[in-house]
């Protein structure tokens, strides 16, 4: 629905997208404003959908949802067009998550937001306007070698899932106002879920000097909250998050980078295929798509 006189922080501002973005938003009405349910549509047929043919890749749609401070209506709404768009094209996806500004499960009272019900194809009808069936495109083409890992396959187990955000991004477990707790993934479980995402803030854990080694007692803990989201059947994505350091200087840190996946590799080289790694969230600044590719 189009609102108009919507203003990004000024830390947004500063994106050349953001701006472009309100500056549609607030102007166009109707199919034409970026945030209708048709311009997202259009998004993921011909630009997500078109990158990951040409480049034969599967696609996981990461840490995505709506505040609470967006009033109710409007989150469903929204949520329910990703959903379906994400559906339609065999997408996995992670959603935002325990506790926080997105609250799909507030760990203090131990409530689901309706979201949750959302995302499982539950459509809380007074809420969800009806949306035309999404088009249903070909998947790419899978060109996986004999004996080799098929991330097609993989991506499609991922299914539906949660991103545990905030845990393990910082210096410490709970420096943001989360633990991850085992109940949870009982949780996620018995709802549904497929798979979380476990962002891990691994360049806080690292020295700062070759050979950039990570604490042991971190890498101990990580074991820990991935044999119980294994226990419970759930997949899980773990990537390397708030690095910002490579952002600023990615020259200067791409040692420490590589260091730090290495260790990684090593660490987990024997874990089963339902342990997944995504190497970087959300590169920017400095880190270029010339450079990350």
């Amino acid at each position: 629905t189009w609102a108009g006189n919507v203003i990004p922080s000024e830390a947004a501002s500063k994106q050349e997208w953001v701006r472009i973005f309100f500056e549609q938003y607030n102007t166009k009405a109707g199919d034409y404003n970026p945030a209708s349910a048709k311009a997202i549509e259009d998004h993921f047929s011909w630009t997500i959908d078109t990158w990951a043919k040409q480049n034969n890749r599967p696609i996981s749609i990461a840490d995505w949802g709506v505040i609470t401070k967006v009033d109710q209506a409007s989150r469903l709404r929204w949520i329910e067009t990703i959903r379906k768009n994400i559906d339609a094209k065999g997408y996995s996806s992670t959603v935002k998550g325990i506790g926080g500004p997105f609250n799909l499960y507030n760990a203090t009272t131990k409530q689901w937001d309706q979201i949750k019900d959302v995302i499982m194809g539950k459509i809380a009808a007074e809420f969800i306007a009806k949306l035309p069936p999404p088009v249903q495109t070909p998947k790419p083409e899978n060109n996986t070698a004999p004996g080799a890992v098929d991330a097609f396959a993989i991506n499609k187990r991922l299914g539906r899932g949660v991103n545990i955000g905030n845990a393990l991004v910082g210096p410490n477990e709970g420096d943001w106002g989360i633990k991850v707790k085992e109940e949870y993934f009982k949780l996620l479980k018995a709802k549904g879920f497929d798979s979380i995402r476990l962002p891990v803030g691994w360049a806080f854990h690292a020295l700062k000097a070759p050979p950039y080694t990570i604490d042991v007692k971190f890498f101990e803990r990580i074991d820990e909250i991935l044999d119980q989201a294994l226990k419970n059947g759930l997949l899980v994505v773990v990537n390397l998050h708030h690095y910002e350091e490579m952002n600023a200087n990615p020259d200067g840190n791409l040692l420490r980078l590589i260091a730090i996946w290495k260790q990684i590799a090593e660490r987990f080289k024997n874990r089963p295929d339902s342990i997944i790694f995504e190497t970087f969230n959300e590169p920017n600044s400095n880190f270029t798509a010339e450079k990350y590719n």
